[in-house]
C-alpha cells in the first residue's frame, strides 16, 4: 500500500513540475513576435440593429460563424503552440522542442493576416442573403503595443428585413401549373415571411422533386424563377 502511494505521489509530482514548465514556457511566447507584427487575439461583433429585426442574438451567433482568420488557441490562458513554434524556428530546436511541437504546435496569426475588408464584404452578402439589404459592415482594430497584441470589432448596421409580397406560379403549361399550385398551396411561404435566399434554394428544390415523383423527370428546376 506504501509502495503504490509512493509511486502515485511520484507520478503526481512529475506530472505538476511538467505542468509548471509548460505553463511558464508559454508565457515567453510575446519576446518571440517579429518587429512589427501584434498578434492577432480575435474579431468581435457589434450589432445594430434595427427595431424590427428580430432575435438579432441570433443573427450575431450566425454571422459570428463567418469571421476570419481563427486567432491562436489558448490553454489555462496560455499559447504553448506558439511557444514551440518559436523554439523550432531556432538553429538548433533539440529533439524535446521538435516534438512538442508536433505534438502541439501552431504556426503563429498575426493582425497583418486579417484582411478585414473581405470579411466586412462576407459579413453583408450573409446579411443579403438573410433579406437583410443595405446592410453595413465596418471593421476597427483595437491594438496593444505593450502586449504585443490585436483584436478587430466589426459594427454592422442591420436595416429592417425584406419580407415577401406575393409567393404565386406564373402561366405554365397545363397540367405543370395545377400541380405546382396545389403544392405552392401547401409551401411555408406565405405573405411576410423574411426574404431568406437559402429557403428559397430549398424550395425550388421542393418543388422539383415533387415533380419529378410525379413523373415530370426531365423538368429543369432551373426554371424556377425563385
Amino acid at each position: 500500500m506504501n509502495y503504490q502511494l509512493r509511486n502515485y505521489r511520484s507520478v503526481f509530482t512529475l506530472f505538476s513540475v511538467g505542468v509548471c514548465i509548460f505553463i511558464l514556457q508559454s508565457c515567453a511566447v510575446k519576446k518571440y513576435i517579429p518587429q512589427g507584427e501584434l498578434l492577432y487575439t480575435g474579431a468581435y461583433i457589434d450589432i445594430n440593429a434595427d427595431s424590427l429585426v428580430e432575435n438579432p442574438y441570433g443573427l450575431k451567433t450566425e454571422l459570428e460563424t463567418v469571421l476570419r482568420p481563427e486567432p491562436n488557441s489558448k490553454f489555462l490562458g496560455m499559447q504553448p503552440g506558439l511557444y514551440y513554434y518559436y523554439k523550432v524556428q531556432r538553429e538548433k530546436p533539440g529533439f524535446i522542442n521538435k516534438w512538442l511541437y508536433k505534438q502541439f504546435g501552431e504556426d503563429p496569426v498575426y493582425q497583418s493576416d486579417v484582411k478585414p475588408y473581405e470579411v466586412e464584404d462576407i459579413l453583408v452578402n450573409r446579411l443579403e442573403n438573410n433579406g437583410f439589404f443595405y446592410s453595413q459592415a465596418r471593421a476597427t482594430f483595437t491594438e496593444d503595443p505593450d502586449k504585443k497584441e490585436a483584436s478587430v470589432t466589426y459594427t454592422i448596421k442591420v436595416p429592417s428585413p425584406y419580407k415577401i409580397e406575393t409567393y404565386q406560379i406564373d402561366s405554365v403549361p397545363s397540367p405543370l401549373q395545377e400541380e405546382l399550385e396545389a403544392s405552392v398551396a401547401k409551401s411555408n411561404f406565405k405573405k411576410d415571411i423574411r426574404f431568406d435566399l437559402t429557403a428559397m434554394k430549398l424550395e425550388r428544390e421542393r418543388l422539383d422533386a415533387m415533380l419529378k415523383r410525379k413523373g415530370y423527370y426531365n423538368f429543369n428546376p432551373r426554371l424556377f424563377n425563385i
